[in-house]
């Protein structure tokens, strides 16, 4: 079995949920349901693989069928026989972390062990703040374990007390998290301060533009509504003009009927003489 170099101890947690491919043909096998061990040599002794439809069928892949432990896959040989799993193998994850004082010191939340061996290095777990361990993630070594039983793990009292953190807890984060948001925060304001005066000098363009439109406006309107005025004028006076012809027509109308009609009379009395 092979494995990188950055990836001489690892975490279960990691390699929970992984996908599980066959090294020869590249197919899905599955995904990691459980890693199994011997918890009396703690050691890995293989993978609980789930497949199918909502992951209703699995299967046991012994140690000697997995190939690698990558960071995205678990590469296996797999093969079509399903094989089971030894009578005394467990995951432990789920199982009650007492010491041999008699305390509850929390659960077992995980492992690290090495991906070439499957050697177990330390139990992960957490704790709700008996003797001061509070929130987060802790570790202890396998020498601190006493017995296991189906449901409990019994360790050294002494070792489980000067536990080292192995991650940070919720509240840990919390607080990192508050600081974040905290800085964010002021870098927020900022940014608001500054959008805000860029808003109102933006603001104060837009007033001032608008305030050149209407004046535009107005202004239009004064030489529209002056050209409409003289144009008013002028088809005023035309319209005075037009009258004034008609009536000088009206006036010559029946003047020029009164010459043609003496016209007509003295043509008549030429003819009647000769």
């Amino acid at each position: 079995m092979t494995a990188t170099a950055e990836e001489n101890i690892l975490n279960s947690y990691d390699v929970l949920n992984q996908l599980v491919l066959d090294a020869q043909t590249i197919e899905e096998v599955g995904k990691v349901s459980s890693i199994q061990l011997d918890p009396q040599t703690h050691q890995v002794l293989g993978i609980t693989c789930k497949s199918g439809l909502l992951g209703r069928k699995k299967q046991f892949l012994p140690w000697s069928q997995i190939q690698t432990f990558g960071k995205d896959s678990v590469l296996v040989q797999s093969q079509t026989l399903e094989v089971e799993p030894p009578e005394k193998t467990a995951s432990l994850i789920g199982h009650q972390l007492w010491t041999d004082a008699g305390n509850q010191a929390g659960k077992i939340v995980g492992y690290r062990f090495d991906p070439q061996t499957g050697r177990i290095a330390v139990y992960l777990f957490v704790s709700n703040g008996w003797q001061g361990i509070t929130d987060g993630v802790y570790q202890f070594p396998t020498s601190a374990i006493a017995s296991i039983g189906p449901k409990r793990l019994l360790a050294a009292d002494s070792v489980i007390k000067a536990s080292e953190q192995h991650a940070p807890g919720v509240t840990q984060k919390m607080a990192q998290a508050a600081d974040f948001l905290k800085e964010d925060y002021k870098q927020t304001q900022q940014d608001m301060s500054g959008l805000l005066k860029g808003g109102q000098n933006l603001a104060g363009q837009v007033k001032q533009k608008a305030g050149e439109v209407a004046e535009q406006a107005k202004l239009k309107a004064e030489e529209l509504g002056e050209q409409a005025k003289v144009k008013a004028e002028q088809f005023q006076e035309k319209a005075g003009e037009v009258t004034e012809q008609a009536k000088l027509k009206a006036i010559q109308l029946p003047d020029e009927a009164e010459a043609m009609a003496d016209q007509a009379e003295q043509t008549g009395s030429f003819e009647s003489q000769g």
